[in-house]
Formats: structure tokens, sequence, C-alpha cells
């Protein structure tokens, strides 16, 4: 059972942006007994921070299976998964975090992620546009649209540019 008066404290705490606070009151919880989503997040980013990533790993999906549908634990299990070059499995977690909040920009931001390190292209720029609609003019999605289109268009040159 969560007690309400700790998981009070930790949102007053992010919200004030005191993570070590909120992590600290979290551990204290997780050490307790209560299992939350929030909690094993905030602990899955202070392992990841440490290079534990397998038991980062482990908290993400305890997360996920206790609360599926919440967008922070997604983004955090897929943006894990980019991380270890597990791209088919990021690419599957972003696709439901896109199904559960489809007009979450970075959703799409992140899935075309997931399709631009499996090199399929096309979706990848698919997604980045999509967000870009959502969240006209963000630098992030921006300069991936760029960097694929520099990297679909062909060189005019041979190997060596013109010299003047």
């Amino acid at each position: 059972m969560i007690d309400l008066t700790m998981k009070t404290s930790v949102m007053t705490a992010l919200r004030q942006g005191d993570m070590k606070r909120a992590t600290e009151l979290a551990l204290d919880a997780l050490k307790s007994g209560q299992q939350d989503a929030l909690y094993l997040n905030l602990r899955a980013q202070l392992l990841e921070v440490h290079g534990r990533n397998r038991e980062a790993m482990a908290d993400l999906e305890a997360a996920h299976a206790l609360e599926p549908r919440n967008t922070g634990v997604l983004e955090a299990l897929g943006l894990l998964r980019l991380r270890l070059v597990q791209a088919t499995g990021a690419r599957d977690v972003f696709q439901r975090m896109v199904e559960v909040a489809p007009t979450y920009a970075h959703a799409h931001f992140c899935l075309g992620l997931a399709h631009e390190m499996l090199g399929d292209l096309n979706r990848a720029d698919e997604c980045f546009k999509r967000a870009d609609a959502m969240e006209p003019g963000r630098s992030q999605t921006l300069a991936r649209i760029a960097s694929l289109a520099a990297r679909q268009a062909t060189c005019p040159y041979e190997r060596h540019p013109p010299r003047s």
C-alpha cells in the first residue's frame, strides 16, 4: 500500500525541482516496501547515472508493469533501450507511448529516433514531421529533419568538391 503522505512529499519535491530530495524519499519508500512506478522511475534514473543499467532496466520494467500507460515510464524505458542500442525494443516502447498519448509531440519524436537507429529513415522522417506539426519549431526536431534530409540527399561530387 502506498503512503499518500510520502507520495505527496515526493511530488512536492519534484515540483520544486529538488530531484535529490525526491529521489531520497523514493528510495526510503522503496526500502519500506512501497512499490510505485514513480519511485521505481526515480531510482532507475539514479542507477543509470551510476552506470547500473541492468538494475535501472529492471526498475523501469517493474514500473511499466505497475503502470503500463504511464508516459513518463514509457519514455524512460524507451530512452534507456536506445542508449543500450536496443533499438527494436525502444521502437516498440515508443510506439506504445504514441498509442497512449497520440497528441504528445515528444512521443512521436522518440519514435522517430528509434526508427532512425533502425535505419528506417522514411518512417523516422514521418515521425519527426508529425512531432513538428504538433509542436512547431522545436530545435531538436528540426535538427533531426534536416539531418535526415542531408543523409538522403545525393552528393553532386564524385570524390572531391571542385576547387575554386
